[in-house]
Parts: structure tokens; sequence; C-alpha cells
């Protein structure tokens, strides 16, 4: 092992986990709105949604784990960015801007009820 840092023992994202206020709006919009399937819940205190090799979790705030963070922000990729936007639309959720394209990547910011930022991304193939 480097003795510097784990990076040898690090080999996936586990999960991120995403403080919220009403569990109950929170599981409305990450499975109505982003239609993620559910797959684990403790008493609706904490819920899970396993995405590709990693799980989004959403807990009850607590004093040791307040909502927020302007900071924090949770990537999707998705495989058709313009059906996702029209959907979006279609269901009149509001959206952070239009969405924008880079040369690496198009993507589509909106915000949770708690106002976490969740970022559409769609990745470009590589040219090179």
């Amino acid at each position: 092992m480097n003795e510097k840092n784990l990076s040898s023992l690090i080999n996936d994202l586990a999960f991120v986990v995403l403080a919220v206020s009403d569990m109950a709006k929170s599981r409305a919009f990450y499975t109505g709105v982003l239609g993620l399937k559910e797959t684990a819940n403790w008493d609706d205190k904490w819920v899970e949604f396993d995405i590709g090799h990693g799980t989004l979790a959403v807990t009850l705030a607590s004093k040791e784990m307040p909502v927020g963070g302007s900071g924090v922000m949770v990537a999707l990729e998705v495989s058709d960015l313009e059906g996702a936007v029209a959907t979006l639309r279609e269901m009149g959720v509001p959206t952070v801007g239009e969405s924008w394209d880079s040369p690496a990547c198009r993507g589509l910011n909106l915000r949770d009820p708690d106002g976490y930022g969740i970022l559409l991304h769609k990745i470009k193939p590589r040219t090179t």
C-alpha cells in the first residue's frame, strides 16, 4: 500500500448521501421526476436508489447532517439528453438555465426539493 494515500485500495464510488428536509417530497422527486427505482428503505429515514455501480441515498436531516450544501451536485448519466429535457418540460419541472454543450459533454442542471444540484449528463464520444 502506498503510505501517502489510499488510491490503491479505492476501486469504486459506493454511494452519495444527501440530507433532506422532507422524505415524501424527496422520494416523489427521485422516483416521480427522475424515475429512479427505490432499492432500499429503512423506515423512510434512509432511502437508496442504485444507479449503475453506485448508490444515491437520501436521509432525513439531523444536527450531524444538515440540509444544504450549495457545492453539492449529483451528476446522472443519461442515454438521451434531449429526451430527458423534453420529459422534464412536459412535467413542468423547472431547470437551472438551458441545456449546455462543452467539448466533452452536454448537460442540464436542475434542483431537487432541498436545493441540491442535479446534473443530467451525456458524455460525448472521445475523438482522439
